[in-house]
């Protein structure tokens, strides 16, 4: 009976090793490809972000006002300047991504109204 148990206890020990050594496996190959993914085109990473700049901002604009600190939270931690005052006021702001930049500029043609449109535009050069 001593030697059937010792049987047992060997088997277990010997399953659980070859299930780590195939979970250790698994990792080593899973984990860094995880990692290798491709970058996300320069092109698409800008319009990404430019789209949510102007989601925000015609959120921030629902009640007719456009504050910097709005402006600084739909702008994500990039550059940006703001001349509101203008006859048609606008919002630029710079992006980068994967070493390079460019700049959108976000206008609204009705003007910083409560149901203002907000468009945005990407410009040949950035003005700062």
């Amino acid at each position: 009976m001593t030697r059937w148990l010792g049987g047992c206890a060997g088997l277990t020990a010997g399953a659980a090793v070859l299930a780590f050594v195939a979970v250790a496996l698994w990792v080593a190959y899973a984990v860094p490809a995880f990692f290798d993914r491709a970058e996300v085109p320069t092109d698409e990473s800008f319009g990404k972000q430019s789209g949510l700049t102007r989601s925000r901002i015609a959120r921030a604009l629902g009640d007719g006002v456009l504050t910097d600190q709005e402006i600084s939270h739909a702008a994500t931690r990039n550059e940006w300047q703001a001349r509101l005052t203008d006859s048609t006021p606008r919002v630029v702001v710079k992006y980068r991504a994967n070493g390079s930049h460019r700049c959108y500029s976000f206008l609204f043609p009705d003007g910083l109204t409560e149901r203002g449109a907000v468009r945005s535009t990407p410009l040949d050069r950035c003005p700062f």
